[in-house]
């Protein structure tokens, strides 16, 4: 439910269904598991199957972890429960009623539940409830010339509440087959006593006792009428549906544009490159947009559709002016992760005011996406002034502020800002980015040599190693629990199908990334070649020379024989290109 984490919890039936319509939405009866048990009629869509605290999902960063103790203890509960068979399952059910019976009290309260008969005068109308067969009550009925003007606009409530009451007198009485008047009254003459009712007590039998007072007097206030369950239940069949117009989390029963467009088909993806899915080379970061897609576009969705080509894989926020808003696919992921809603018109497309950035992205992060944040570069009155000096006539797609790609953060790269507050993570320890490269090592035949390079991202801090390990990975594992990474790279179709496994049976990792070797994932030839050309590491007022200030420990993986330092020493030759998959 909103508001709630994913609660364990049991589905049966109420009055012979387990399933109802209120509004657009079909709502399921569950019992949760809970101390005490409670129940309540949750949105289907809300609804998942339980298989376990074993699985992914419930593990941390999963779809359903949540810290909640009682959640937890309920998860345990549904473990349990997941072992019964149906009979026993059904003995979880507090106060459970047999779908036979209850379609036997159902028909007998309809059959008794309200008649409606027309009297001789067309003024008059005749209602009556019974709610139970111990309930009885009569009503006072004066005249209508006994009647006050000012009790005739309160008269129908409190008949209507009369009805609900369910009595509570200590004597039972036959069913009366009357049925009490409500008539229109007329104003009385001048000086008529008024009638008050008055509501019995819980030790006598419910009689209205007619009361005299002065005409003059303040009008009466109704008693205050306790309502039983039974009657919220049943006043509750009343309340007004759910807005129609205004979609909530996670409507699956929605269709948008996006969903159908030929480009964005599962077996007409192509890359920057126009290389289908089924392409050694694909690469599924990026997304071919058709130029005659893009010219049909408004500017600012032009310029959405270019940056996403380019981060296919990653949730856009997409700044415009105080608020981030998410479009298309990105949408449908924000309203199924973090409960925003729909904004109008046919495409789907959400938003958020920008304070409420860290909080959103750090959520998405936890579960396995990768967010940007995409600002705007400048004003609208730096864009007409660069409108203004174009050399060309200018297009509409010109006069659009110019927005760039900012950060690209995961859970692993996460970067604290003081302007952003990232919730309950803040405080939770280090995460780290791994990558890891293998090769069989051909002295014992059984085992590995790996290349890890891992990286603490909040600190800046980098890990570089490579080591031999045995045919049970042991030293891989003994890395993995001491330095939990949530994100791991490695090299597309170079990992074994042993090293696979014990990196997707980590509970600390989120995210893994396929990295094209050699382009990606760089040799240590090309990572010492790249880290040279660039200012990583020169020195302080070195501008020109081309010198390198290598760390110490970076230092001692280079061959001596190397003058241009760009070669590796063969026993570190693994651990310089997992450096090299960082730093790309």
């Amino acid at each position: 439910m909103e508001g709630y984490p994913w609660w364990p919890s049991l589905v049966f039936s109420h009055k012979g269904s387990h399933s109802r319509t209120q509004g657009l939405q079909t709502e399921i009866h569950v019992q949760f598991f809970d101390k005490p048990p409670s129940r309540g009629w949750v949105k289907q869509k809300f609804v998942k199957p339980f298989d376990g605290t074993d699985v992914k999902e419930c593990k941390r960063g999963g779809v359903y972890f949540t810290s909640n103790v009682s959640c937890r203890q309920g998860a345990d509960e549904a473990e349990k429960a997941l072992k019964l068979t149906k009979d026993e399952r059904m003995k979880l059910i507090v106060g459970h009623v047999s779908s036979d019976e209850e379609m036997e009290v159902d028909k007998f309260d309809d059959a008794k539940r309200r008649k409606i008969v027309e009297s001789g005068d067309d003024d008059d109308e005749d209602e009556e409830e019974d709610e139970d067969d111990d309930s009885s009550a009569d009503e006072f009925k004066p005249d209508k010339a006994e009647q006050s003007s000012d009790e005739e606009s309160e008269q129908e409530q409190e008949q209507e509440e009369e009805s609900e009451s369910e009595g509570s007198g200590t004597e039972q009485t036959p069913r009366r087959k009357a049925t009490p008047k409500v008539r229109k009254r007329k104003p009385p003459p001048a000086g008529t006593p008024r009638i008050q009712r008055t509501t019995s007590s819980p030790t006598t039998s419910p009689v209205a006792t007619p009361s005299v007072s002065t005409p003059t007097s303040d009008k009466p206030t109704p008693s205050r009428m306790t309502l039983s369950s039974k009657t919220k239940t049943r006043l509750a069949g009343f309340s007004a549906p759910e807005q129609a117009s205004i979609s909530g989390p996670g409507d699956q029963g929605r269709s948008f544009p996006h969903q159908i467009l030929d480009f964005l088909q599962p077996g007409k993806l192509k890359d920057l490159q126009k290389r289908l899915n089924d392409d050694p080379e694909y690469d599924p970061r990026t997304l071919y947009v058709p130029e005659s897609f893009l010219a049909k576009q408004t500017p600012a969705m032009r310029q959405w559709w270019k940056l996403k080509s380019k981060h296919f894989d990653i949730v856009l926020f997409f700044k415009m002016g105080k608020f981030y808003e998410l479009f298309h696919n990105d949408a449908v992921i924000a309203v199924k992760e973090l409960g925003l809603i729909y904004m109008k018109g046919e495409y789907a497309h959400a938003g958020f005011p920008e304070i409420a950035f860290g909080r959103y992205a750090d959520t998405l992060m936890q579960k396995g996406y990768k967010v940007a944040r995409i600002e705007q570069m400048e004003t609208p009155d730096m864009m007409a002034e660069r409108c203004r000096k174009m050399g060309r006539a200018c297009t509409k797609f010109d006069k659009v502020v110019t927005r760039e790609v900012c950060s690209v953060q995961t859970a692993a790269t996460r970067r604290p800002c003081f302007t952003d507050s990232y919730g309950d993570s803040d405080a939770a320890g280090a995460t780290y980015l791994l990558a890891l490269t293998e090769k069989a090592n051909d002295a014992s035949g059984c085992g590995s040599e790996y290349g890890v390079c891992f990286v603490d991202c909040t600190v800046g801090k980098f890990w570089l190693g490579q080591f031999t390990d045995d045919r049970h990975c042991s030293r891989l594992r003994t890395l993995l629990c001491h330095y939990p990474a949530t994100q791991v790279l490695f090299e597309r179709g170079r990992l074994s199908d042993k090293t696979h496994g014990v990196v997707s049976n980590s509970p600390s990792v989120i995210l893994r990334d396929a990295l094209r070797p050699g382009a990606e994932f760089w040799t240590s030839s090309k990572t010492l070649s790249e880290l040279c050309s660039a200012t990583y590491f020169k020195p302080d007022g070195d501008t020109d020379t081309g010198g390198v200030d290598w760390p110490s420990a970076l230092k001692k993986m280079l061959d001596e024989g190397d003058a241009l330092g760009q070669t590796a020493v063969a026993r570190y030759d693994l651990a310089v290109s997992a450096l090299g998959a960082v730093t790309w």
